[in-house]
């Protein structure tokens, strides 16, 4: 029986781990933008988790990559673009219509937050 210890992908792990590092030093300082405003509107902004996992998703959709053939590797990144540009688009939206809030900057940290995970996958 093999060891569990043998089996993890170690590197897509450290791979992982600094994508999220990456997108929470994004997310903390989005956060410590919105403590500075003090506005409660802004309960449910964006920071370190939201950042975090954006760039885990960007890291994702490189890493994912390895483990299929190449004929499933442009469905593979077209999908993981998909989901995070819909991701993108939803905030947006809830942002816009809901919040009242008509800023671009979130959105565009969110999108180079993915785009910084893909660069670490």
């Amino acid at each position: 029986m093999g060891n569990f210890l043998d089996s993890v992908e170690w590197e897509i792990l450290v791979k992982l781990v600094i994508a999220f590092a990456t997108g929470a030093l994004i997310g903390t300082e989005r956060e410590k933008a919105r403590l500075e405003r003090k506005d409660e509107n802004l309960a449910d902004f964006p920071g370190v988790r939201s950042f975090g996992l954006m760039s885990i998703l960007g890291a994702l959709s490189i890493c994912l990559t390895k483990f299929f053939p190449e004929a499933v590797t442009l469905i593979v990144l077209g999908s993981m673009l998909t989901i995070s540009i819909l991701i993108l688009a939803s905030f947006t939206l809830y942002r816009v219509y809901y919040a009242k809030e008509h800023g671009i900057t979130t959105p565009i940290a969110l999108a180079l937050a993915y785009l910084l995970g893909v660069l670490v996958g």
